[in-house]
């Protein structure tokens, strides 16, 4: 997995989180992406999208922005995840 999370450490990660009693749980790995669950649905994972970085400061913050606004429009978590990597890359890439 390149100089980013390991393995043992993702893993380790998802068997802890497993066990939070949470409605979705979302484990961002920056520029690998991010794993994410439901009560009723197992780990999926989601892609960083690719963006040449000029300041990675607020992005996990920009994420979470953008995950909450689909959350309360009762968008699928598919699309929450989705609206949440596009709004890092705005602020991966300057763009807010």
């Amino acid at each position: 997995m390149g100089i980013g999370i390991s393995c043992l450490v993702l893993s380790s990660g998802r068997i802890f989180l497993q066990a939070v009693n949470a409605s979705v749980i979302c484990l961002t790995c920056g520029a690998e992406g991010i794993w994410y669950k439901t009560k009723n649905l197992d780990w999926q994972h989601s892609l960083a999208k690719p963006v040449n970085v000029k300041d990675a400061t607020g992005a996990g913050d920009a994420y979470w922005a953008g995950f909450i606004s689909g959350w309360y429009k009762k968008l699928n978590i598919d699309d929450c995840v989705k609206i949440g990597i596009e709004t890092a890359a705005l602020r991966l890439t300057g763009e807010i």
